[in-house]
This record gives C-alpha cells, structure tokens and sequence, in this order.
C-alpha cells in the first residue's frame, strides 16, 4: 500500500488512490507515463520455482517501476491504467481500463442497463490500432439483443464528444461477456474470442 484515499472523498465519487503515505516517494517516468515507488516497504524480490530469490527490478537509482501509469495531481495519485494494457491509436496512448471505468460511470449516472464493458485493441492500418467495445447488458424482460441494441445505441452517442482515439470504431454484443472468479479480465481470451467471431464472418472466397 503506497496511498490512502481519504473515505469521505471516496464516497463523494473521487476515482484516485490519494496522497502517499507518509514513508513512501512517488514519480511519474517522463517518457512512459510509468509511476514509480520508493519506500523501504518494499520486498527485495520474490522466489522463484527453484526457490532462489529473485530481486525486484529497479531503476538505476533504486525505484521500483510499478508497471501502472498514471498521474500526480495536488490531490495525489491518479492511476490511468496498466501499461502493458495500453494501446497506440494514431499515435495517442490510449488506456482502454480509465474508458470502461468512464462508460461503467456514465451508465450507473443515466440508468443504463450495463452489466458489463471490455475494451480490446485490434489492428487498423491508418491507425495502428483502433478500439471494439464488447457490451453485456442487464438481462431485461424485453431480451438481451432489444435492451443491447438500446443500450450500443446510448453509448455510441454518449462518447460522440471523446477524443476520436478513445471512442470504439464497434460495438458487439456479448451475452457471456464476464470478469473471471477473481475479478480480473482475461483480455487475451476475449481477443481470442473477437478474433474467432470476425473469422466466422469474413467471406468465403
């Protein structure tokens, strides 16, 4: 643990981690956008398969590079997301886990049937890569495929005013669309799945 929010700004809504605790130093790497830490908090490394220590990878002058980026505002902390999750969307740095957060947000905000959102990179000449937005909607009395109609339709429209990098070139809907047991998204796995569904529909030749 590296910063505390304080509660009364986490029930107003505040999405940062805070100011670091009182032994802990934090920066942002320049070129990257990488936070780095340093604190004698942290472990020396981990042991491997072989039961050797491992040391924990640091700068040259001893900062752990978390692997996060993010920001230091006056108010502390601000994660953008995980750099090995980033993508590159003509020539912008785009973190699709602060968008899903956005849009997971704006759905609770306008009573939006949203159950679940994943953002995944695919390639695109012009631009490197480009957003698909995956959309499970609350299962309705209506059905999944009216409500998800709906409710792309909502989205499309809420995130006319974003930075063209950052808004989704598709929408699909995905009704087992789900986070694993532990909370975490197996991004791989639903590229795969993405990369199966457009195989289905490319044309014979």
């Amino acid at each position: 643990m590296v910063c505390a929010l304080a509660p009364e700004r986490f029930l107003a809504g505040d999405s940062g981690c805070g100011p670091p605790l009182g032994d802990v130093d934090l920066r942002i790497d320049p070129p990257t956008g990488t936070v780095e830490v340093a604190t004698d908090r942290l472990s020396p490394g981990w042991i491997d398969a072989h039961g050797a220590l491992q040391p924990l990878p640091r700068t040259a002058d001893g900062w752990w590079r978390s692997g996060d980026a993010g920001v230091l505002t006056p108010q502390g902390l601000e994660i953008l997301g995980r750099r090995d999750g980033a993508i590159l969307s003509g020539g912008e740095t785009v973190f699709p886990e602060q968008l899903e957060a956005r849009l997971r947000a704006l759905a609770q905000r306008e009573g939006w049937p949203l159950q679940e959102v994943l953002l995944l990179g695919v390639s695109e000449p012009e631009w490197g890569q480009r957003l698909t937005a995956l959309v499970r909607p609350v299962a309705g009395a209506c059905g999944v495929a009216e409500q998800g109609a709906a409710l792309i339709h909502a989205l499309e429209l809420a995130v006319m005013a974003w930075p063209v990098a950052e808004r989704p070139r598709r929408w699909l809907l995905c009704d087992t669309l789900a986070p694993s047991p532990t909370g975490k998204w197996q991004r791989s796995h639903w590229q795969r799945w993405l990369a199966s569904l457009e195989a289905d529909q490319t044309p014979l030749p």
